[in-house]
C-alpha cells in the first residue's frame, strides 16, 4: 500500500502532483465531493484511493493557503499601538495624599514557602523544620518576614497601580507587627501620605503607608516604602 501511495505522490515517478493526474478515479470522486457539498463522505473503492485523496485535499489546502495574499495593497496597516493598554498605572499627580486602596489577597502555601526560602537560600531550622518552630514556641509553618514583605510588594504591584509609572523603590520603613504561617491569607491596605514634584524632570515622589493584614484582620506587617514615579508629560 505505502509503495502504491510513494508512486501516486513523487512527480519522479508519477510527473506532476495534482488532483487531476494522480488517480482518474480519486480526482472523478472529488468533483463529485465539490458538487455535492452535503455529502459528508465518499465511499472510496480500495485504502490506497482514500489515502492519495486525503493527500491531495491536503496540498491542495496548503497551495491555496500559501497562495493567497494575507493583506492586498488596498488593505489598511494594522497598528498595535493604536489600541490602548488595559493597565496603565498612575502618575504621583494621581495619587494624592490620602488616596487609598486595598489589593487582592493571597494564600501562603506550603510549597510557596520550601520554594522561597529554597530560592533565597534562607535554610534556617526555623522554616525547614517544624518541631524546632514548635519547641521555640512558634505553632505552625512559619513563614519569614522577607518573603511576607515580597510577596505584599507583589499585590500591590498586582494592582497595576504603579503599572508603567513606577520607576524606582528609593526606601522603606518595615516593621514586623506578628507572625505569618503556611496557611495564612493576607491583602495590603496602601494610603498615600505624601507626594511631591521630584527635583527634576517630569516625576514625583510618591510615599504611601502599606498595611499588611490576614484573613482574621490582624495586622503583621507594616512597611512605608518611598517610590520615584513618573509624572504628567506637560507642554
Amino acid at each position: 500500500m505505502w509503495n502504491e501511495l510513494l508512486r501516486l505522490t513523487d512527480p519522479a515517478r508519477s510527473g506532476a502532483f495534482n488532483a487531476n493526474h494522480v488517480c482518474a478515479e480519486v480526482s472523478e470522486q472529488h468533483r463529485a465531493v465539490r458538487a455535492r457539498p452535503e455529502a459528508r463522505e465518499v465511499q472510496y473503492t480500495n485504502p490506497i484511493q482514500r489515502s492519495a485523496a486525503h493527500l491531495i485535499v491536503l496540498v491542495i489546502s496548503f497551495t491555496t493557503l500559501y497562495d493567497s495574499p494575507m493583506t492586498s495593497p488596498s488593505d489598511p496597516v494594522f497598528d498595535p499601538t493604536s489600541i490602548p493598554v488595559l493597565v496603565h498605572g498612575r502618575t504621583w499627580q494621581e495619587m494624592p495624599v490620602g488616596f487609598c486602596f486595598r489589593t487582592a489577597a493571597r494564600t501562603i502555601t506550603e510549597t510557596d514557602l520550601i520554594s522561597f526560602v529554597t530560592l533565597v537560600g534562607v535554610n534556617e531550622p526555623l522554616f525547614f523544620d517544624e518541631r524546632f518552630g514548635t519547641a521555640h514556641g512558634y505553632t505552625g509553618r512559619l513563614v519569614p518576614g522577607m518573603m511576607t514583605f515580597s510577596y505584599s510588594e507583589g499585590l500591590v504591584i498586582q494592582t497595576g497601580s504603579i503599572h508603567g509609572t513606577g520607576l524606582a523603590f528609593l526606601h522603606t520603613d518595615l516593621d514586623i507587627k506578628g507572625p505569618v504561617h503556611v496557611g495564612d491569607t493576607i491583602a495590603v491596605v496602601v494610603e498615600v501620605t505624601e507626594s511631591r514634584p521630584a527635583s527634576s524632570g517630569a516625576r514625583g515622589l510618591v510615599t504611601t503607608t502599606n498595611t499588611v493584614f490576614n484573613q482574621h484582620g490582624k495586622i503583621v506587617m507594616i512597611y512605608s516604602p518611598v517610590r520615584l514615579t513618573k509624572g504628567t508629560e506637560t507642554g
